[in-house]
């Protein structure tokens, strides 16, 4: 009785453990930073325009964290202007970053239209206008896996203007 009595409990303690160290590092994996570097237009074919937003990623946990998927949506003042899918795997290493290019495909006449807009509403009469990554991403570290992880991040015309991303 004993015996089986230590047993089970070394098993529980090492239930909880496995649980703990699970539940920390699913934390870790879904609090990573980002911000964007650039949007640079890469041009127009057949009246769709190709952008790249570059995002750098900082990976604030003590494992490889894999980016598996993102969709994105680039939203200026509440309209989506360009859209971006991409299945390709990205891996972060540990306590480093990366920046990941999102490859947008906005229709031309759309996008053209809400930035020219934005930027004179802001140079003519200082309004503020705001730009916004936003979507989710597949994220997976070992065997933790985080599916549709969200992600929104907004930046200001004054900030597009003046470079401050």
């Amino acid at each position: 009785m004993g015996k089986q009595y230590l047993f089970f409990t070394i098993l529980g303690l090492a239930a909880v453990g496995l649980a703990s160290y699970l539940n920390r590092q699913k934390k870790l994996l879904s609090s990573f930073g980002y911000k964007i570097k650039n949007v640079t237009y890469l041009g127009s074919k057949n009246g769709i325009s190709t952008l790249e937003v570059k995002v750098e990623f900082t990976n604030t946990a003590d494992f490889n964290i894999k980016v598996n998927r993102y969709e994105f949506d680039l939203i200026i003042d509440g309209k989506v202007v360009a859209k971006s899918v991409d299945n390709k795997e990205y891996n972060i290493p540990a306590k480093q970053s990366i920046v990941i290019p999102v490859i947008a495909k906005a229709d031309t006449n759309l996008s053209l239209s809400a930035g020219i807009a934005t930027i004179i509403d802001y140079f003519v009469d200082k309004t503020e206008s705001s730009a916004t990554l936003k979507g989710n991403l597949d994220v997976r570290a070992g065997i933790v896996t985080i599916n549709n992880l969200p992600l929104d991040y907004t930046v200001s015309t004054s900030e597009l203007t003046g470079g401050k991303f």
